[in-house]
């Protein structure tokens, strides 16, 4: 159930659908972006909906999930802004990514005992819902999966085995955790921890707001909770047993800090007071705090962390070394807006999403040693040596862009976060488009792919919300893994 034709099937007086009793999939997009849907019952012969089905539908305001329902796909209510209640029996086992994320007014919804985990992002960006219940047999809180917002009171099931330290990205307001029946996390003094102290899930906001300068508990080896919009916070103090900083994260330390102090016995940072970076007994940029116009990395830096220079506000240019070798994820951003950027004959790694997509606007000219052998800048576009391949668009598009017509790969995440680009022309020698080469380029509506395209990443088009249209000059399933992750489904793909 994923074509055209689903649409047919909604009642435009009362804004429903009555789905077919037949029916036991709702397939991918299968009614996503669908204007005038109210109210939707699922009925207990459907056993899964598919990703995207109901996603991005500003009218839907109530969904009924009947007994017998199992799944609820990756992104399927995601940016129903409208939805305000969700009721689901036990029957429902899997809940997905992302599955009612940015649903800004759901304020009800009552979760399946049936689940045991809540998944990544589930429920990010629901600032209506103040208040849920946890799943009586729930062993897993996944990263972003309750950073609803406007939670203020949260209690762990004894099941709990694994909270996320991300799982609600400092964005909630809860004050009291239960944790009475939980063996495995303790709420304490602000802090929800492990019980044995080594990793820290949840700081109260009161906690926070006292003083300028965070102490990061002895005995803590694991910090990765956001304090981001934390500001009045200058000065953090790292414990001798810290051995992983913000790692594989995003907005974890406020930009406003200025000054780093690393406890006696600490086995695996580094400061240097002089140029105000903290960095790893690897070599690994860290943060570098340093409020100068004109930042020059240290030689021997290798590689650089996420959002490593947050903190550098006022920065006109930063050079990095030779010795750099890696640019991860994240590592340009939330840097200062029109920030310039020198890099190394050394560098052989950049992740596709080595900017987010909140940042792509704000980055300034970056270039490149003409000694570098992997890597090449023209335009603020990073191709490889040769110009066959477009790794990453490092500037934000506006309106229309054409791929230059020498390129034959588009790597993954080439345009990631390209919100404002409306249309892209690709060339006519294009084989291969990387995963989610396109994710989030909300504007994009339509896209011809070439004859000569071989491969399409199977989430190429991820949170392409308004993409109704991919034209494709071949047969039919001639590229598999169709839609490659658009929200429309195999209704936006159109075939020679």
């Amino acid at each position: 159930m994923s074509t055209d034709k689903n649409l047919d099937i909604m009642d435009e007086v009362t804004g429903s659908i009555i789905i077919p009793q037949n029916v036991t999939k709702i397939g991918e997009g299968a009614f996503s972006n669908l204007d005038g849907l109210r109210t939707i019952v699922i009925p207990g012969t459907v056993k899964e909906i598919g990703t995207n089905a109901f996603r991005n539908n500003k009218t839907l305001e109530k969904v009924i999930i009947q007994d017998g329902v199992e799944t609820i796909g990756d992104n399927a209510f995601r940016s129903c802004s409208n939805l305000k209640s969700v009721s689901m029996t036990d029957s429902v086992n899997n809940l997905k990514p992302f599955a009612f994320a940015e649903c800004t007014n759901l304020q009800e919804i009552n979760l399946s005992n049936g689940i045991t985990k809540l998944s990544d992002s589930v429920f990010d960006l629901c600032p209506g819902l103040k208040e849920i219940i946890l799943p009586e047999k729930l062993e897993r809180i996944e990263s972003a999966s309750l950073a609803c917002g406007n939670l203020t009171y949260l209690k762990i099931p004894e099941t709990v085995t694994y909270i996320d330290p991300r799982f609600c990205f400092g964005r909630n307001n809860i004050s009291e955790i239960d944790t009475t029946n939980n063996k495995n996390y303790i709420f304490k003094e602000g802090f929800l921890t492990t019980k044995s102290g080594d990793t820290i899930c949840y700081i109260s906001p009161q906690k926070l707001k006292e003083g300028n300068t965070f102490n990061i508990p002895e005995g803590v080896k694991n910090y990765v909770y956001s304090i981001s919009n934390y500001t009045n916070i200058k000065k953090i103090i790292l414990p001798s047993t810290l051995e992983i900083l913000g790692e594989n994260t995003w907005s974890c330390i406020p930009s406003s800090i200025e000054q780093v102090e690393v406890a006696d016995g600490n086995k695996t940072f580094i400061v240097d007071n002089e140029n105000k970076i903290l960095y790893t007994k690897a070599n690994k940029l860290i943060l570098c705090y340093s409020k100068a116009e004109n930042i020059k990395i240290k030689e021997g830096i290798v590689s650089v962390q996420d959002e490593a220079l947050a903190p550098a506000t006022r920065a006109k240019e930063i050079i990095f070394p030779d010795s750099l070798e890696t640019l991860g994820y994240r590592a340009l951003s939330r840097m200062a807006t029109g920030v310039n950027i020198v890099l190394g004959k050394g560098l052989n790694s950049v992740g596709g999403n080595v900017i987010d997509h909140n940042d792509i606007y704000k980055i300034g000219e970056v270039t490149i040693s003409e000694e570098n052998q992997r890597y090449a800048i023209r335009d603020n576009i990073l191709y490889s040596k040769d110009f066959k391949t477009l790794e990453k668009v490092l500037y934000g598009i506006t309106g229309e862009f054409t791929v230059a017509s020498n390129v034959e790969k588009m790597s993954n995440r080439a345009f990631l976060g390209e919100n404002r680009m409306t249309d892209i022309i690709l060339p006519p020698n294009l084989k291969v488009i990387g995963d989610t080469c396109f994710h989030r380029c909300s504007l994009l509506k339509k896209i011809e792919i070439p004859n000569t395209v071989e491969a399409i990443g199977s989430e190429c088009f991820a949170d392409c919300t308004n993409l109704a249209e991919i034209k494709i000059n071949k047969k039919e399933n001639s590229i598999t893994g169709a839609p490659w992750g658009c929200p429309y489904g195999l209704r936006a793909i159109k075939w020679q």
